[in-house]
């Protein structure tokens, strides 16, 4: 058998797969917003505009806040739609959890809501 010769620096490489595309990390906040955007969509556009506007001008929320203020949004919510309000909050987590499917929330004995779900996502990602 043959020696093969000793390396002065250890080798390294990395492995891709062909059809492998590189896509920066999306914004958490961005994934928010999109799966709230997603859900208000159920109702049509020009409610989704009118629950925007209500949120700001009313509870001081805009669009933007959403992921930061979480509890504010979900509270909005359920002073507009009632106990609707929980279709829209399970469809929001519906859509985040299609953006990161890795991700597994267990609520703990308050049970399962919008805003533990969005703060168990944001330490995950």
């Amino acid at each position: 058998m043959k020696n093969l010769p000793q390396l002065d620096t250890p080798l390294s490489f990395e492995l891709k797969l062909e059809n492998e595309e590189e896509q920066p990390a999306e914004d958490f906040n961005a994934i928010v917003l999109g799966a709230v955007d997603s859900a208000l969509s159920m109702l049509g556009e020009s409610s989704k505009q009118a629950v925007f506007n209500y949120m700001e001008k009313k509870c001081n929320l805009s669009r933007e806040l959403i992921p930061s203020r979480i509890s504010d949004f979900a509270g909005a919510l359920d002073k507009v739609f009632g106990k609707a309000a929980l279709v829209l909050e399970v469809r929001i987590m519906h859509e985040l959890h299609e953006k990161a499917t890795a991700f597994k929330y267990y609520p703990g004995t308050e049970g399962l809501s919008l805003a533990g779900y969005v703060e168990g996502l944001r330490d995950f990602l």
